[in-house]
């Protein structure tokens, strides 16, 4: 309940936790609570603000500022798992290797995460970094955070989070956060198997999940209910894994040749999104299969944009297109794997011109998508029951009015 103050090591730099280190032993209660932890700084190791090295620590209602994760290591030492400017998590969470049995990792609840940095050949999480399974992040603000490689190109996942694999990111906001000038690396980084859902990510790259195929086949990473704008970032929206799901979703606002959506792996299934004034709606190279279902597609508002981009040297390649809209045939050229499309220039969206994607009762995309199994009892991107009426609608919002019905006049 006080001010961790900026704390050095005489002699020899600290090597990990800069301001706080801590071990829980198993006890799940261990932790740091109610905390300022500001300005310090992790030489040659990993977590400038925080490091935990257990099996259900907490660190919770923290603010997390302006610390520094460097790999500036003297001759002798080892600098282990490196990355995390405000935090780092060390340790695995779990011992299983499915997601029930590998949430037992560290927990990072309602903290704010801002301005930190980590940089260094082999950084990563400019905020928040995790070298091991399993771990938790939920309800936090990430603001300004950074991760730069030392080597020009250098990937730097993970602008704000980077995670192993097994981990679930829940409500979390990030803004104005940044990585290294891949374009591949994106605000969120997480590994196989994990989840994150109902984040704000603004002008921080994107998300990406995925990273390796264990697992994968019955345990596939989400992307669910989140809102991406890219403010005109050159970088990447959303990314996933080998069968990762991507649901729910409204991206916009992502200017680069790489689009809302890059190089999803093969068979990862994207429905019912909303994706909106990119430069590229979807960007696909190589000879996955990607399916895209119940999706909005509407970018139109950039010179030379496109909904669907698949470079001519990559023609066999096996997106497919189910129960989905487009303001003409022609935004598609020539790409004609799609079935039970609908082109229209009046859909009846609230306000299309001004940016409100929302639809009206009227609507054309109501009731014109195709059912999944998860929708039942799920919710749309607002909120509201995902299926109310007859169908799923086509994008991230359900209408809820009911049909008009009939009216009788009497005289």
């Amino acid at each position: 309940n006080g001010w961790v103050g900026t704390r050095t090591t005489d002699g020899r730099p600290s090597c990990w936790g800069g301001g706080v280190r801590f071990t829980s032993a198993g006890h799940a209660q261990t932790g740091v609570y109610d905390c300022n932890i500001v300005g310090n700084t992790a030489f040659c190791g990993s977590g400038g603000g925080v490091a935990a090295a257990c099996f259900g620590g907490i660190v919770s209602n923290c603010l997390i500022a302006c610390n520094l994760a460097t790999n500036v290591w003297e001759s002798g030492w080892n600098n282990g798992d490196f990355g995390g400017g405000g935090v780092m998590f060390n340790e695995a969470g779990g011992s299983g290797t499915s997601r029930s049995t590998r949430t037992s990792g560290c927990r990072l609840i309602d903290c704010v995460v801002s301005n930190n940095l980590a940089t260094g050949n082999s950084a990563y999480g400019g905020g928040v970094g995790s070298g091991r399974a399993g771990h938790w992040i939920e309800g936090c603000t990430l603001v300004g955070n950074r991760v730069v490689g030392s080597t020009p190109g250098n990937a730097s996942p993970g602008g704000a989070i980077y995670c192993d694999r097994f981990a679930r990111i829940y409500n979390c906001v990030l803004t104005n956060n940044t990585c290294g000038s891949n374009a591949s690396a994106a605000g969120i980084v997480c590994q196989a198997c994990s989840i994150v859902s109902n984040c704000t990510v603004i002008a921080s790259g994107g998300i990406s999940v995925g990273g390796d195929v264990q697992n994968a086949v019955t345990q596939p990473s989400e992307i669910v209910g989140c809102y991406l704008d890219g403010c005109g970032t050159k970088q990447n929206g959303c990314s996933g894994g080998v069968r990762a799901s991507i649901r729910n979703c409204y991206v916009t606002g992502y200017d680069g040749d790489g689009g809302a959506f890059a190089t999803p792996a093969d068979s990862c299934l994207v429905e019912n999104c909303t994706i909106v004034r990119n430069y590229r709606g979807v960007r696909v190279v190589g000879s996955s299969c990607v399916p895209f279902v119940n999706c909005v597609f509407d970018n139109r508002y950039i010179k030379n944009s496109q909904d669907i981009s698949v470079p001519a040297t990559h023609s066999n390649v096996g997106v497919t297109l189910t129960n989905c809209w487009f303001y003409a045939k022609d935004r598609i050229n020539d790409f004609n794997l799609n079935t039970n499309c609908v082109f229209s220039a009046k859909p009846g969206f609230v306000d299309m011109e001004n940016g409100d994607y929302r639809l009206t009762r009227r609507s054309l995309l109501r009731d014109a998508g195709l059912d999944s199994d998860w929708m039942t009892n799920a919710v749309d991107f607002a909120g509201n029951p995902r299926i109310f009426g007859k169908a799923v609608d086509i994008g991230c919002y359900e209408n809820q009015e009911p049909d008009p019905g009939l009216m009788l006049l009497f005289r």
